[in-house]
């Protein structure tokens, strides 16, 4: 019997989770591309409420009381923007921050306010291979000459030409 109640209960959390426009919005809010519509997103709290408040008067009013679900519902959804404009805040600040440390680990990698980047390879021995690096870059056709002579590079044959 609990079985079964925890799995219905589970779908019924996917089903709501997966197809209710609050929860599809607030699931695009909380991705990294998203955070920063957080504030933004909630001003749609602001018709939520007004939902709420239309909701409840016409169900004191009119005595019907079905509206007073329509009412709560409106009110959670308000409350579910309001809180998660804050919160994405929050973790922007977070993620930027991380992302600016992990600029500031590699500025070692910078020379001069440039990227330096490893473009060429240069021989040092037969059994090392280094790259140097430079901030400008240069053709691939620039490759160092090996030192040792015995070294040699025969040129790859094309389509028409094939090996005996």
């Amino acid at each position: 019997m609990f079985g079964l109640i925890l799995g219905v209960t589970a779908r019924a959390y996917y089903v709501v989770r997966r197809f209710m426009p609050t929860n599809i919005a607030l699931a695009a809010i909380h991705t990294r591309r998203g955070l920063k519509w957080g504030l933004p997103a909630t001003l749609l709290a602001v018709p939520y409420t007004f939902a709420m408040v239309l909701c409840a008067g016409l169900a004191d009013n009119s005595g019907a009381g079905w509206l007073n679900l329509f009412a709560l519902l409106f009110a959670w959804n308000s409350l579910k923007f309001l809180v998660a404009g804050p919160a994405t805040l929050i973790t922007l600040v977070r993620v930027r921050g991380r992302e600016e440390r992990c600029r500031a680990t590699t500025a070692g990698h910078f020379n001069g306010g440039e990227q330096e980047r490893l473009e060429e390879p240069v021989f040092f021995s037969e059994s090392r291979l280094s790259f140097r690096s430079s901030s400008v870059s240069t053709p691939r056709e620039q490759y160092t000459e090996p030192r040792h002579a015995s070294i040699t590079h025969e040129p790859r044959p094309t389509g028409q030409e094939m090996p005996p």
